[in-house]
């Protein structure tokens, strides 16, 4: 059974994830530690949607192929927990990331 936390994360990003429902639980089986999402194309408004939904044991986030641009970088910027060891938000993101320094 998940968690409640699961439960909010998966809803948040079902709306925005191809595949709604069904493909936001399988994304979120490594939670609470992991949470991959490449090429799943969830934009900026799904990185919103789910930038308050991070565990705080979140461990490895990749949102590689997401488009999630300068808007959905700044929206989970301010959820990361401080577990994270890992994020991959692709190249774009990194560049958005490195000028808002």
């Amino acid at each position: 059974m998940a968690s409640a936390e699961e439960e909010r994360l998966v809803r948040a990003l079902a709306p925005h994830i191809h595949g709604g429902e069904a493909a936001a639980r399988d994304a979120a089986r490594g939670l609470p530690r992991e949470l991959h999402l490449i090429c799943k194309h969830i934009g900026a408004e799904g990185a919103t949607a789910i930038a308050s939904h991070l565990p705080p044991t979140l461990q490895e986030l990749d949102l590689v192929a997401n488009g999630i641009g300068a808007e959905g970088a700044r929206a989970l910027a301010s959820h990361l927990p401080e577990t994270l060891d890992k994020l991959d938000l692709g190249p774009s993101s990194r560049e958005v990331l490195d000028r808002g320094r």
